[in-house]
Parts: structure tokens; C-alpha cells; sequence
């Protein structure tokens, strides 16, 4: 990641979430269904500066360590308005993620965050799905994020739209 997105990023919490259980159900308790955020990342560093950037912004970020954890949360917690994911994790990867996240709801946004760009339009189709390339920064991730959570029109496209 460059610059914008670096500083801090050794920051994480045991077990690779984003806190206690108590402080994601005091997360759960004042995110609205449009402003919560799963942020899906192996590498700590990069989900804690995701995460930390999103929480600047007023989005209520929930933190999985990978795609497992992901799963796990999108099957219990209601009111995911985006995931925010890396395509490339070991085992459940973030084609899962999409994919059990909009099984639960079909409009839910999808952001990919990754350094393979063409993993991602090779693998995803269905709108809305967008796509980051890392490095980025911070303002730059906050704005993908106002635009996915804004209202919007029916998508006319099948390829994930490509964001610089």
C-alpha cells in the first residue's frame, strides 16, 4: 500500500477481529443498515488501516481475518451494507465472500481490494461489484465507499466496474 494508506498499520487486535464481542454489539447497536462495513483481509495491517479509515469516515467497521471469519459474520449479523474484501485469501476467498454475502442479499455492494485486478474480472460478474486496486489511499477508499453506499440506479453492466 503507499503512503496514504500505510501509517498505523501494525495496529491489530487479538484473534484478528475488530475488538471484543462487546464492542462489535455496541457497533451493532448504533450502525444503521446502509453504514455497516465487513472488511475481509489476511493481512492485518491492511484490514486495521481499511478499517481505521472507514471508522474516520462514520462507517461502523467489522473486521474478519479471512474468509472464514467472513462467512461466519455475514451468516450472523444483519445490516451488512458493504463488504469490503481481498480477492486473494488461503481457503474461503473473497469470491466467497461475495458470494455467500449476496445470497443473503443480492444488492449488497461488493469492493475488492487487490493488487490482481484481472483475478477479479476473470472470476466476478454480477452487479453491484467494484473493484480497487491496491495501493490506494485512505480518501480514495472512503470515497468508493460513499459512491457503493449512495442510492443508485439499476446497474447496466455485468463486469465489476474498475476503479483507479
Amino acid at each position: 500500500m503507499n503512503a496514504g494508506m500505510a501509517g498505523g498499520a501494525d495496529a491489530t487486535s487479538p484473534g484478528g477481529c475488530c475488538g471484543t464481542e462487546a464492542g462489535r454489539e455496541a457497533e451493532d447497536a448504533v450502525a444503521g443498515p446502509r453504514s455497516r462495513v465487513l472488511v475481509a483481509d489476511e493481512a492485518a495491517g491492511v484490514r486495521a488501516v481499511v478499517s481505521r479509515a472507514l471508522r474516520a469516515a462514520g462507517y461502523a467497521a467489522v473486521e474478519a481475518g479471512d474468509g472464514a471469519e467472513a462467512l461466519g459474520l455475514i451468516g450472523h449479523m444483519a445490516g451488512i451494507g458493504l463488504v469490503v474484501t481481498d480477492i486473494d485469501m488461503l481457503g474461503f476467498g473473497g469470491v466467497d465472500v461475495a458470494t455467500s454475502a449476496r445470497a443473503r442479499d443480492p444488492a449488497v455492494p461488493i469492493l475488492f481490494i487487490t493488487e490482481r485486478t484481472d483475478a477479479v474480472t476473470d472470476r466476478v460478474t454480477a452487479p453491484p461489484c467494484y473493484c480497487l486496486s491496491k495501493p490506494f489511499t485512505a480518501a480514495v477508499l472512503v470515497e468508493v465507499a460513499d459512491r457503493l453506499l449512495a442510492p443508485r440506479p439499476a446497474a447496466t453492466s455485468t463486469r465489476p466496474e474498475m476503479v483507479d
